[in-house]
């Protein structure tokens, strides 16, 4: 009867993982994190400048359509009170 209890005992304890095993997959899992982490904040940090330039090129647009159909004036505006074109504060001074 013990050799019964015996050998299932070692069934359970073949199928089950050590303490050591999962401490070893934990480590190996955390240097992967380490080694990817930097590469993935210089692609959002990448993105983000990709963004801003594609803002910057509308901005450029968007001033330089007002120009063409206003004079050659470009538009002024900091922090979203306008103050008019160059050519208003210019031609006024």
């Amino acid at each position: 009867m013990t050799d019964k209890n015996d050998s299932s005992f070692r069934s359970l304890s073949m199928k089950a993982f050590t303490l050591v095993e999962l401490l070893v997959v934990i480590v190996i899992l955390t240097l992967l994190v380490a080694i990817v982490a930097p590469s993935i904040n210089s692609a959002v940090e990448l993105a983000k400048q990709t963004e801003c330039r594609g803002k910057m090129v509308s901005l450029y647009k968007a001033a330089a359509a007002y120009a063409s159909s206003h004079r050659g004036d470009v538009p002024i505006v900091h922090r979203g009170v306008s103050y008019g074109t160059i050519g208003e504060l210019t031609t006024s001074g």
